[in-house]
């Protein structure tokens, strides 16, 4: 389905993102409590949502789109240049040209997907901003003419290829682009080109998909996250292990990780009863909550699932545990490519926790850190990345 065909209802309206959580260290949870506070109405409106006579051909004009980046970041500005080509014809004249980035989370109706039909039963566009290259009110681009607009708010238009560039600032508080087959987080970048040919006038739309990923403010949020270690412990008595308690406390050096990464777990076990440890498992666990735009209250669907996990049964590490010893190691855990944390989002809370757990024969102890998992372009910014004019 095209994206930009259908026409929202009145709460699908554009709205500004979510307000940014902070994100402080903790020994229990990195949390997203966003839901339940409707983002503000953001304004202007879509040009391509909201235009008319819309199509997708034209017989004597061709646009498309052109970035310089491949990827994008909140609190950014996106540039590139939009291809404008036009065939010889003396009656075709080019009025309003734009280009907007259009973000919007959808969630598929879970019955339906036991069924096997995959039905979008919640769409919120969370962003709307456009920018007008071309216009009766701010003039015609110089690559078209330098001349006024005629009586019909438009100009002749010129054989050959044109590129108009563009910029495009991204608000700071944008989540990232996300897909499972529950939900989707998704950027469109697409351009609107008024025609006029033959007294009938037309809207020529091109889009395409862009890659954007939440933004971190460097100077505060990215040096809190990188500097603040998370910490959980937990002790108690086990199954015939005396009176003794089994002491468990660990750590990680920092909140934030950027995915497809290893992540150096800290543990320090103290085993005051009579049982031993037969292994240590890791674990990192994706709890996944969507939400009703009727409710935000109570989430529609709700799961955790383990993305990865791997068992430690080396003597070297466990040797000594057998009870009154105390010992510190550091094990590792992949992070997978395509993890990713979602937050600043009203309908999706896409959270991560890895599980320490300490495996004996009869039960075991479980000690959950929770992390922040972000692209590498979140906290290693490229160089060719300019701040938008909203976060300066």
């Amino acid at each position: 389905m095209n994206p930009l065909r259908w026409k929202p209802n009145i709460s699908q309206q554009a709205t500004k993102p979510a307000a940014e959580d902070s994100i402080h260290a903790t020994t229990t949870s990195v949390r997203n409590d966003t839901h339940g506070i409707p983002p503000e109405p953001r304004s202007p409106t879509s040009l391509s949502l909201h235009a008319n006579n819309i199509t997708t051909r034209h017989p004597r004009v061709k646009t498309k789109i052109h970035l310089n980046n491949p990827l994008c970041v909140g609190g950014f500005a996106i540039r590139g240049q939009l291809e404008v080509e036009c065939s010889p014809e003396p009656k075709l004249r080019i009025g309003r040209i734009g280009v907007e980035v259009i973000g919007f989370e959808e969630i598929v109706d879970r019955p339906n997907i036991k069924r096997g039909v995959s039905t979008r039963c919640n769409r919120h566009i969370f962003l709307a901003l456009p920018t007008i290259l071309q216009s009766a009110e701010v003039g015609p681009a110089p690559e078209i003419s330098t001349e006024p607009p005629g009586e019909d708010g438009m100009w002749p238009a010129k054989k050959g290829k044109i590129y108009l560039p563009f910029t495009l600032d991204l608000p700071q508080t944008i989540p990232s682009v996300f897909s499972n087959p529950f939900s989707e987080i998704r950027y469109i970048l697409a351009s609107s080109v008024e025609l006029m040919f033959h007294n009938r006038k037309r809207c020529l739309v091109t889009h395409q998909e862009a890659t954007v990923y939440e933004g971190i403010e460097p100077s505060m949020d990215l040096q809190h996250l990188l500097r603040v270690p998370v910490t959980a412990e937990c002790q108690r008595q086990i199954f015939l292990g005396g009176k003794g308690l089994l002491r468990v406390q660990c750590f990680l050096p920092r909140q934030v990780w950027p995915s497809g990464r290893e992540v150096p777990i800290g543990i320090r076990i103290r085993n005051e009863t009579r049982r031993k440890i037969s292994a240590i498992k890791l674990s990192l666990v994706q709890c996944f909550k969507a939400y009703s735009a009727k409710n935000l209250a109570q989430p529609v669907v709700a799961y955790q699932t383990t993305l990865t996990s791997q068992v430690c049964k080396s003597k070297s590490v466990l040797v000594g545990l057998d009870g009154g010893v105390e010992r510190d190691c550091t094990l590792g855990l992949h992070i997978p490519i395509d993890a990713i944390t979602v937050r600043r989002s009203r309908l999706l809370d896409v959270s991560y926790v890895i599980k320490v757990t300490l495996i004996r024969t009869i039960n075991s102890i479980v000690v959950e850190l929770p992390l922040l998992i972000v692209h590498e372009v979140s906290i290693d910014l490229p160089h060719y990345l300019t701040p938008s004019r909203s976060s300066l």
